[in-house]
This record gives structure tokens, sequence and C-alpha cells, in this order.
């Protein structure tokens, strides 16, 4: 979770306390290639921090054709885009178009919007995360 860090340092200053404020917040998971981690049809209720391995968002248009929206990818010291999941599909409260799958085992650590939003109202620093993300 260095990088996870290293993002949020980048953005505002944290110290301790606030390090693990947010770190309760993740749960982690392990994954294996080609398990389903997000399903379309559900409203998305979590981001995604992909702590190692690689993993592809796709959604399935009315042809049945299979279309990659993102990768997220992360190992040794090479990341792209390391968060997944559906903000929009959250705040709209309405069924998520996107899959996501390991393309490899994966290790992930998984927040919940809701407590993350939490957080972003608890104090003014955190919304300022919040808008910078």
């Amino acid at each position: 979770m260095d990088y996870l860090r290293a993002y949020i340092e980048d953005k505002i200053d944290i110290d301790e306390d606030d390090w693990q404020k947010i770190t309760s917040l993740f749960v982690r998971k392990e994954y294996a290639k080609g398990e389903e981690i997000v399903s379309a049809g559900e409203i998305c209720q979590k981001v995604y921090y992909v702590s190692s391995g690689v993993t592809r968002m796709y959604m399935i248009d009315t042809e049945g054709k299979d279309l990659t929206f993102a990768v997220n990818y992360n190992k040794n010291s090479y990341r792209l885009d390391p968060f997944a999941g559906d903000y929009v599909s959250y705040l709209t409260k309405t069924e998520s178009d996107l899959f996501c799958e390991a393309l490899c085992d994966c290790v992930i650590y998984e927040a919940d919007f809701v407590k993350l939003d939490k957080l972003y109202a608890s104090e003014l620093k955190w919304m300022t995360l919040a808008k910078a993300i």
C-alpha cells in the first residue's frame, strides 16, 4: 500500500493517524487468475486498489462484443491506474455495465464507497483529497 500512501500524500498532508483512518477502510483480498471481482448488473459499492497483479474492467455491448474499458496494473513499481471500480454507478445508484476480472493472481484492497464518503465529509483535508481524485 506504499503507492496508495504516496498517491494520497501527493494530494494532501497526512500523518500516521490519518494513514490509519485510511487503511482501516480497506480489506485485503486475493483473487485468482480469471476470477470475477465486479459483476455488471449490480450497483458498484466499492473501490478496488490493485496492490499487485493486473485486472481489467470491461463491458459486453449490445452485439455481444467484449470491450475492455480499463486495465489496472501494479507490479514491480510500475503502475497503470491501480484503482478499479465504477464510481458513476455508485453516485447515480444505477446498475453498472462493467465487469472486472483478475488477469493473473492479484492482491486487492477493497474499500466501501459509503465509508470513504463519510471520511471525505469529516474534515476539509479529506474533501480536498476527494476533489483531487
